[in-house]
């Protein structure tokens, strides 16, 4: 539930939110452990920026042993913390799907929505996952978009769309 952004629209920013801020760790990870067989799908975010967890690439490799083949591995982020080596680390380790959060290509509506980032993070971000993909050919990874609809971006979705298809 740790983030890097106060994003306006996040629940975690309402009145009386009472979220605590923390991390998956081991203990809670190990005790999920005996499910991966049996899941297809595993989503490695919560109310929160997952970069932020050190043990994230430990978690997705023991996940991509344990997990069915073709099954997902991934995570939803903000952006701004994917370098180029973090990126090539998590693909590594098994992260088959990211979805990076963007609701406008409007750099001043982005960054009015996403407090704490700048449009300008999610080009490195996708820049740094393309480049993840080509340095390790056997990945299968899959980038997305997350895009959070509201009133005053509602008319930004075509253009992210196009965006998103010429990434």
């Amino acid at each position: 539930t740790r983030c890097n952004f106060n994003c306006k629209m996040c629940v975690k920013q309402s009145n009386g939110c009472q979220i605590a801020e923390g991390d998956l760790n081991q203990s809670i990870f190990s005790m999920c452990e005996p499910l991966l067989p049996h899941l297809k799908t595993i989503i490695f975010t919560g109310i929160g920026e997952p970069l932020l967890n050190r043990d994230l690439e430990e978690f997705v490799s023991k996940a991509k042993q344990e997990m069915p083949e073709n099954s997902i591995r991934g995570f939803q982020t903000n952006g701004k913390l994917l370098t180029d080596e973090r990126a090539v680390s998590l693909v590594k380790a098994g992260v088959n799907k990211i979805c990076i959060s963007m609701d406008s290509v409007q750099p001043e509506l982005f960054d009015s929505v996403r407090n704490g980032g700048q449009l300008s993070d999610v080009d490195i971000a996708f820049n740094a996952l393309n480049s993840a993909k080509k340095k390790v050919p056997e990945s299968d990874l899959s980038i997305g978009i997350e895009f959070v609809l509201m009133n005053k971006n509602m008319d930004e979705l075509p253009h992210v769309i196009n965006y998103a298809y010429n990434k």
